[in-house]
């Protein structure tokens, strides 16, 4: 069994979006809000640029230095088997 009633509609128009870029057919909820935005602190995209490129440069740094250490043990080490053996 089925029966059917009228129901009506209201469509509320899409807020702008942040910077006027009017993209209609943009992703995002249903109100035009940015989901992301809510759950992202607003940082600036030069901020996260310097933030990835400062940790990157810590990470090799880091690395680099690690690899000079142990190349310099490994000589330290040499050095010091060749002179307990020639006493």
């Amino acid at each position: 069994m089925s029966s059917t009633s009228p129901m009506g509609i209201q469509v509320n128009q899409a807020a702008p979006a942040p910077g006027g870029s009017g993209g209609g057919a943009s992703g995002g909820g249903s109100n035009g809000g940015c989901t992301s935005c809510l759950t992202i602190p607003a940082v600036p995209d030069s901020m996260w640029l310097l933030t990835i490129g400062g940790l990157l440069g810590l990470v090799t740094s880091l690395g680099f230095l690690t690899i000079k250490a142990r190349a310099t043990l490994e000589h330290t080490k040499r050095r010091l088997n060749r002179m307990t053996r020639n006493d």
